[in-house]
């Protein structure tokens, strides 16, 4: 196969890797989406998390880079919502969310299993960015 869909399970992902070298590893979004509501809450922090999902869905390197400078600047996501009233995390929070995302999801690892930018090319039957399909 030229590409299987995991849920970021590193057994199951290394053992595809090993078994089939040609083949892309990619992480389902709507599983990605889930693990980050649970350190981010959308609704306590909706700049950040409208950025985060930029970010995802980019497709080229310029756009990635930009997103990510942004979104990992100091306090950015605290900041941001407080000019519009509604700063509901402290900068500590800001910065531990930050920190999470670059640490556990936007290292070199990672990141082309993630990213839209590492998904392009491919036919209508492989252009699935979620295993939903798989699993109903």
């Amino acid at each position: 196969p030229k590409y299987f869909m995991s849920d970021r399970d590193y057994a199951q992902i290394n053992a595809i890797e090993s078994v089939f070298v040609s083949t892309s590893v990619l992480l389902c979004w709507w599983h990605v989406l889930e693990a980050w509501k649970k350190k981010i809450k959308p609704t306590s922090n909706p700049v950040l998390w409208r950025k985060l999902n930029r970010l995802l869905r980019s497709c080229d390197l310029v756009s990635i880079g930009m997103a990510w400078d942004q979104i990992s600047a100091p306090t950015f996501a605290y900041e941001d919502d407080r000019r519009n009233g509604r700063a509901t995390c402290s900068p500590r929070t800001a910065i531990d969310i930050v920190e999470y995302i670059r640490d556990f999801w936007f290292n070199p690892k990672v990141l082309p299993k993630l990213l839209a930018a590492t998904r392009q090319n491919r036919n209508f039957f492989e252009d699935q960015n979620t295993n939903g399909v798989i699993e109903s």
